[in-house]
């Protein structure tokens, strides 16, 4: 005996053109940053240009706070020392191209950001929470300076899903790995500790 076939659900207009929209938003974003990231060291004053010319300064065995900036327009390094050695990879390479590889990487982390929070709130709709995160104004601002935003996205997220699991040392880890590197994040040891 054959069994009627199942009714589709209806798609309502967000899920049919909004959800799309998001996706092209995002990707649009991605783009106009990366193009950004693109122009010549002169005419760019990105955060990313101190974090690698630190990382240079310290292949070469300078002090990574007292050697000048290589740039004119370039700041001075703010970051604990274990920052800069996530850069020192990337010194290796030319700068354009180092700038570039942080972008994709940034991108590749504010996803997988976005699917973690999708899994845990909202499951099957990685796509909308990581087109919202890639299309807000933070995102583009993080991705066209350079930023340590999408580590930081990433670390909080995983942070955030340990706690919710009830894997205290796990949170506890990524948050002291978070407030070392930024210490305004000491916010969450202060609620860690209330807890």
């Amino acid at each position: 005996m054959a069994t009627a076939p199942a009714r589709s659900r209806r798609l309502d207009p967000f899920e049919l053109y909004g959800e799309p929209a998001l996706v092209v938003v995002a990707a649009i974003t991605v783009v106009v940053a990366i193009a950004v990231n693109m122009r010549p060291a002169s005419s760019n004053a990105a955060d990313f240009y101190v974090f690698w010319d630190s990382a240079r300064w310290l292949l070469e065995g300078r002090d990574i706070y007292l050697a000048h900036p290589l740039r004119p327009s370039a700041g001075d390094n703010l970051n604990p020392p274990a920052v800069t050695l996530l850069f020192v990879p990337f010194a290796w390479l030319p700068l354009v191209p180092s700038f570039l590889g942080w972008t994709v990487l940034a991108v590749v982390g504010f996803l997988l950001a976005g699917r973690l929070v999708a899994n845990a709130l909202l499951p099957g709709r990685g796509v909308l929470i990581a087109s919202l995160i890639l299309c807000s104004q933070a995102t583009f601002a993080a991705l066209q300076l350079g930023q340590l935003s999408w580590l930081l996205t990433l670390a909080v997220t995983l942070a955030w899903r340990a706690d919710r699991a009830d894997a205290r040392w796990r949170a506890g880890l990524l948050l002291g790995c978070l407030m070392a590197a930024k210490p305004f994040l000491g916010v969450f040891g202060v609620y860690a500790l209330w807890r």
